[in-house]
């Protein structure tokens, strides 16, 4: 009995070795993924003289669309420089526009990174 025990643990053990499946993503694969969000857009100031502090512009499915964010949080002194493109997640937020902002609307921006 003590014999058919021993058995089968080490049967279960080869097999739980055994079955562990590899996946195709590599630590750094891993890591670039967590960095980079996967929303492009650009950041912009031309919306500055109607309240609007700073912006970012999505392009829409078709050209002419544009989606314009309005981050909820201030950029990093880095990321807030006109023209730069950056990758990042967002959340649309259901809260008012700042005062006389009237393009886009307020979202969260996280995972941000330079293009």
């Amino acid at each position: 009995m003590k014999r058919i025990f021993n058995l089968l643990l080490v049967f279960l053990f080869l097999s739980a070795c055994c079955s562990e499946k590899k996946s195709g993503i590599t630590g750094a694969d891993i890591e670039t993924v967590n960095n980079i969000g996967e929303t492009l857009g650009k950041v912009s100031h031309k919306y500055r003289s109607t309240g609007c502090a700073t912006v970012v512009i999505v392009n829409g499915q078709n050209s002419n669309d544009e989606i314009i964010l309005i981050p909820l949080d201030t950029l990093a002194s880095d990321i807030n420089v006109d023209g730069l493109e950056i990758y990042f997640n967002y959340q649309p937020l259901k809260r008012m526009n700042p005062q006389g902002c009237n393009a886009g609307f307020p979202a969260k921006l996280y995972d941000i990174s330079k293009k």
